[in-house]
């Protein structure tokens, strides 16, 4: 859902909102964010331990920590709805849909329906949602700079993960976070415990941080001139570039049942390196279209250098690899 203004025009203030808890545009919006996929893994991580013996004397503690959480979420749902450029739409949209269930189960449970606060494992899709904001975002001037982009050069397709990947690497800062939690609460006295408590939570945050950035900054971008593949890390980041000229091959796979079903694979890329440059990209969404893609640039590239052969010569020279 976008707004259909005049770009020219100024921002409302619901346009305004729109963008950040939407689409988490500037440090508001990734800080929103963050603190959205925060909550919603440490809300999840709780409601085990509600059904645990050992642990119902904590029962007003999870219940205290459920209302907070409900709250913020119940402000960020109606948030929404006052910010979508298209109330109705949203309100009915899938993720719409499942931002009203994942503070549904809290109004229910006052009713004594214990059994539905396992509805609150629906808040885990939210984080694909979230994750989401970021691959939808449009190459602007910054981001076009940032990758360096040539002279008349422009970005037809990003290849992306498939946000499965994405659930699968927060599985395990959801059980550290787990396991930190029952130690506080198992021996909160204990100078050991606390400090290993520490030390596991914020192993469980940085894997999430990492699980976050390989979700929406590992990517490839393929331009009307190159490949350029982007990947994030915990300390900055690396730019490789390919140019169409040097690939040699372009295969999709698909790497079981599950990845048929979901429609995921890897993208393996041959090039015509000395030592027989293969590239893979792994959990690629949508995989075979990309590789598609590509072989058509692919073919393109080789057909203007056919009827201009000094084609390639009207590109700068460029290294194959840049390191930023």
């Amino acid at each position: 859902m976008e707004y259909t203004s005049n770009t020219a025009e100024k921002s409302t203030i619901r346009e305004q909102v729109w963008s950040i808890i939407n689409k988490g545009v500037g440090v508001r919006g990734k800080l929103f964010n963050v603190m959205l996929i925060v909550l919603i893994i440490l809300s999840i991580i709780v409601l085990p331990l509600e059904y645990i013996e050992i642990f119902q004397q904590y029962k007003l503690l999870f219940i205290t920590f459920e209302i907070i959480v409900t709250i913020f979420f119940t402000l960020e749902y109606l948030l929404r709805i006052y910010a979508a450029p298209n109330r109705l739409k949203y309100i009915f949209s899938f993720f719409g849909i499942v931002d009203l269930l994942s503070i549904a189960p809290f109004f229910i449970g006052l009713f004594n329906t214990q059994y539905v606060r396992a509805l609150r494992l629906i808040r885990l899709i939210r984080i694909i949602k979230l994750g989401n904001m970021q691959t939808a975002t449009v190459i602007n001037q910054e981001t076009a700079e940032e990758l360096q982009l040539m002279e008349n050069e422009e970005v037809l397709h990003t290849i992306r993960k498939h946000p499965l990947s994405l659930i699968i690497h927060i599985i395990i800062p959801i059980i550290c976070t787990t396991v930190a939690l029952i130690i506080i609460l198992l021996v909160p006295t204990n100078p050991i415990a606390i400090a290993s408590s520490a030390v596991i939570f914020i192993f469980a945050m940085v894997y999430l941080y990492k699980a976050l950035l390989d979700y929406n900054y590992d990517v490839i971008y393929v331009t009307s001139r190159r490949l350029i593949f982007q990947d994030w890390h915990l300390f900055g980041r690396h730019l490789n570039q390919v140019l169409f000229n040097s690939i040699t091959n372009v295969k999709p796979k698909f790497t079981g049942i599950i990845s048929y079903i979901l429609g995921y694979g890897n993208v393996n890329i041959e090039t015509a390196a000395v030592a027989g440059g293969k590239i893979q990209h792994t959990f690629v969404k949508n995989h075979e279209d990309s590789c598609h893609i590509i072989m058509n640039q692919c073919a393109l590239m080789q057909e203007q250098m056919q009827v201009s052969p000094q084609g390639s010569l009207q590109n700068p020279p460029m290294n194959e690899t840049a390191l930023l």
